[in-house]
């Protein structure tokens, strides 16, 4: 008879990972534009780096507007 060791408790991963690298986004980058979207990172630069916005093209710069405003430090 085969017995089959059991199954040892594996902690599960998230597909979401806390930390960006820009290699993450390599890949998404032409994509995106491609298809006419915007791509940057936060603070508007279009070079791949430490964070990624992804959106349509119509509303590219609302979002990056919107994101400022909410990193900017509330007294």
């Amino acid at each position: 008879m085969l017995r089959v060791p059991p199954r040892r408790h594996r902690p599960r991963r998230d597909h979401a990972r806390p930390r960006y690298e820009h290699r993450d986004a390599a890949a998404l980058q032409p994509i995106v534009r491609e298809a006419g979207g915007g791509f940057s990172q936060w603070d508007g630069n279009p070079r791949l780096g430490d964070s990624a916005v992804a959106t349509n093209g119509r509303l590219h710069a609302e979002v990056l507007r919107l994101l400022a405003a909410d990193l900017e430090p509330q007294p």
